[in-house]
C-alpha cells in the first residue's frame, strides 16, 4: 500500500467516524427531547389531573352548602307564615327603634318575634285578671323588657350569606368553606331565645307606688329650695320661686307643674336609678309618663349613637357609658 492510498483510506476512516459520531449524538438528543416531550406530557397531564380534581372538590363542598342554603330558605318560609303574629308585637314598638341592635335581631326572627307577642298577650290577660293596667307593654319600656341571647353571636341572627355568595364563593380556600358551612349549619333559632324579663310581671304595689311619689315630691322641693339660697330675698326672682314652694302641695296647682317642669325629670332619673323597693316600680308609674317618655327618646338616640357608622369613637364610647348608668346594655 502506498503513502497515498494509506493517507486516503485514514481520512476516509475518519471522516467516517465523525459521521457516525454525529449520527449517534443526533439519535441522542432525538432521544432526549422525546423523553423531554413524554415528561412535559405527564406532567400536564398531572396538572391537568389536579385541576380536575379541586374542581370537583370545589363544586362538592358547593353542593354541600347549596343542600343547606335551600333548607335555610325553607325553614325561613315557615317562619314566614308566623309574621302576622311577629308583626303583631313589631307594631308595639316606637318605629324610631327599627335601628336597634334588638329590633333588627328580632326581625330577622319571626319565629322568636312571634312568640314574643304570646308571652305580652299572657303578661297583658294576668294583668287584666289583676285589674293592673300595663301601659308599659309598649315602646322602648317594652323593648327594655326584653331579653334576646343567641349562645354564638349574643344576639339572635340568621345566616347572612345569599346564593350570590355561595355561587361565587373559592370553594378551594378551606377557611370560607369552614365559615359558611358554620353559618348555614346553624338553624335560625339554633339555641337562640326571646322572652320578658321577670321584672315586666311584677304588679306594682300601690303603698310602695305612693311612698316612691312622696319621694319625689321631697327631692323636687329640695332642690328648689337649695336654687331658692341663691337668690336675695329681695328679688323677684326669690319671690317667684318661694311662691312656687309654697303651692306645690296643691294637686294640680300652675305651681306645681312649674317646679316638676324645673327639677321632675332630673329627679326622675336620679330616683329611676336608685337601688330602692319604694322605686322599682317608678318607671311605670303613669304620673310620670312625660319624664318616662323623655327618658326613653335620650335612651334611643343613645342606641343609635352606638350603631351609627359615622359617630366618633368619643361619642360612642360616652353614649355606652351612659347606657351603663342607665342600667342598659
Amino acid at each position: 500500500m502506498g503513502f497515498w492510498q494509506g493517507a486516503n483510506e485514514g481520512l476516509t476512516y475518519v471522516l467516517e467516524s465523525k459521521a457516525r459520531q454525529k449520527e449517534l449524538a443526533g439519535a441522542k438528543q432525538e432521544r432526549m427531547d422525546e423523553r423531554a416531550a413524554a415528561l412535559e406530557e405527564k406532567a400536564a397531564d398531572r396538572e391537568y389531573e389536579k385541576e380536575q380534581y379541586i374542581f370537583r372538590m370545589g363544586e362538592a363542598r358547593r353542593d354541600s352548602l347549596l343542600s343547606l342554603y335551600m333548607q335555610k330558605e325553607a325553614d325561613r318560609a315557615e317562619s314566614g307564615k308566623l309574621t302576622g303574629q311577629a308583626q303583631a308585637f313589631l307594631s308595639r314598638l316606637d318605629p324610631d327603634s327599627l335601628e336597634d341592635p334588638r329590633v333588627q335581631a328580632l326581625l330577622k326572627n319571626p319565629k322568636l318575634t312571634a312568640q314574643l307577642e304570646e308571652q305580652v298577650l299572657t303578661l297583658e290577660k294576668d294583668m287584666e285578671k289583676q285589674d293592673v293596667d300595663a301601659p308599659f307593654l309598649r315602646g322602648q319600656n317594652l323593648l327594655d323588657a326584653i331579653t334576646i341571647f343567641d349562645p354564638d353571636t349574643g344576639t339572635v341572627a340568621a345566616s347572612n350569606i345569599t346564593l350570590d355568595d355561595l355561587m361565587s364563593m373559592d370553594m378551594t380556600d378551606r377557611s370560607v368553606y369552614g365559615g359558611a358551612m358554620v353559618d348555614l349549619s346553624r338553624t335560625q333559632t339554633s339555641g337562640a331565645y326571646a322572652t320578658i324579663k321577670p321584672e315586666a310581671y311584677r304588679v306594682a304595689d300601690s303603698k310602695k307606688l305612693e311612698e316612691g311619689r312622696r319621694m319625689f315630691d321631697q327631692l323636687v322641693l329640695s332642690q328648689a329650695r337649695a336654687d331658692l339660697n341663691n337668690y336675695d330675698e329681695a328679688s323677684g326672682e326669690w319671690a317667684d320661686l318661694n311662691a312656687q314652694i309654697e303651692g306645690y302641695k296643691t294637686e294640680d296647682s300652675a305651681e306645681r307643674m312649674k317646679l316638676q317642669e324645673l327639677y321632675g325629670y332630673s329627679v326622675y332619673k336620679t330616683l329611676l336609678n336608685t337601688d330602692n323597693r319604694y322605686t322599682q316600680g317608678f318607671k311605670n308609674d303613669p304620673q310620670f309618663g312625660q319624664f318616662s317618655t323623655r327618658y326613653n327618646n335620650e335612651t334611643q338616640t343613645l342606641r343609635q349613637i352606638l350603631v351609627d357608622p359615622e359617630a366618633s369613637q368619643t361619642d360612642k364610647d360616652g353614649a355606652s357609658a351612659e347606657l351603663r348608668a342607665r342600667g342598659l346594655s
